[in-house]
């Protein structure tokens, strides 16, 4: 099971480098999933939080994902995996990223209440 997972990993990677469709997110996005469910703890295995900050340095800048559901998910994701998520939430809203999903201000909220910050 060890080599199919390097495999797919490398499948990936190769995917990420060539793909020329036009929604160079979706191959992201699939990705994480994949590194999600074979690394359901992620862990050092799984890199997930290196992997997600790949994607969201790939996609930052990219207007289109701005308020793309899958993109906000993912920075939802790597928020949560931060020691105060609440810094990269205010973050994504300084600079107009999930404003218009709603998702992203539950989250946000749901930061905020965690850390004991009801005046927000």
């Amino acid at each position: 099971e060890e080599h199919m997972i390097k495999t797919q990993r490398n499948n990936f990677e190769l995917e990420l480098r060539t793909y020329s469709g036009d929604d160079p997110f979706s191959v992201w996005d699939s990705y994480i999933k994949w590194n999600e469910q074979y690394f359901p703890k992620g862990g050092h295995d799984g890199q997930l939080l290196k992997l997600l900050e790949r994607c969201l340095r790939e996609f930052q800048a990219d207007e289109r994902y701005t308020n793309d559901s899958r993109f906000i998910h993912i920075w939802i994701k790597f928020a949560c995996l931060t020691e105060d998520p609440v810094i990269i939430f205010s973050y994504m809203f300084d600079n107009g990223i999930g404003v218009n999903v709603a998702a992203f201000y539950v989250e946000w909220a749901l930061s905020l209440e965690r850390k004991g910050d009801n005046s927000r």
